[in-house]
């Protein structure tokens, strides 16, 4: 017999003897076996299997810190970076440029209708973060003070320190 169980993005096949697909009791205790269990192996897969870039898209914001101190890049974009990241990684290039060029630009909020990106540079690092799906969507003329965007710094330091124990100076 064939037992077939689903669980999110993942399924269990497992070949068993013919007689236990008649079997209720057994039936019903493997099922409750491998629910939980299915679960957890998904999310210990998902550490190991899928790429980084993968992740980034469920994690739902881009982020690229440098530390200058340890000469270390960290990110969450994709290498190949896909279509969807080209802005961010083209904002960001700009905004470095700018940094680079500037001794007192320390922090930026670009943003256009669809996205908008924070910038942040001190003495040994620059962070630049972007989340998804803030766009305006058709908005026309000034923001409205609950335009998510006008938090954008204090979501990016929250979020990068929970996520990846980036802090900001």
């Amino acid at each position: 017999g064939l037992y077939v169980q689903g669980h999110s993005h993942m399924v269990l096949l497992m070949l068993t003897e013919k007689h236990l697909q008649n079997d209720l009791p057994t039936m019903q205790g493997l099922w409750k076996t491998c629910v939980t269990a299915l679960g957890e192996l998904e999310g210990d897969l998902r550490e190991v299997v899928l790429p980084a870039g993968l992740r980034a898209a469920e994690e739902g914001y881009n982020f690229l810190h440098f530390d200058g101190f340890d000469r270390l890049l960290k990110g969450n974009v994709p290498d190949p970076v896909l279509a969807p990241d080209v802005a961010f990684c083209s904002t960001a290039r700009f905004v470095h440029q700018q940094f680079q060029q500037s001794d007192s630009l320390n922090d930026v909020l670009i943003r256009n209708q669809s996205a908008g990106v924070y910038g942040s540079s001190s003495l040994s690092q620059e962070t630049f973060f972007q989340l998804r799906g803030l766009g305006r969507g058709g908005q026309q003329g000034v923001p409205s003070p609950h335009d998510p965007l006008f938090n954008l710094e204090n979501r990016a330091r929250k979020k990068l320190f929970k996520d990846h124990h980036i802090t900001f100076f």
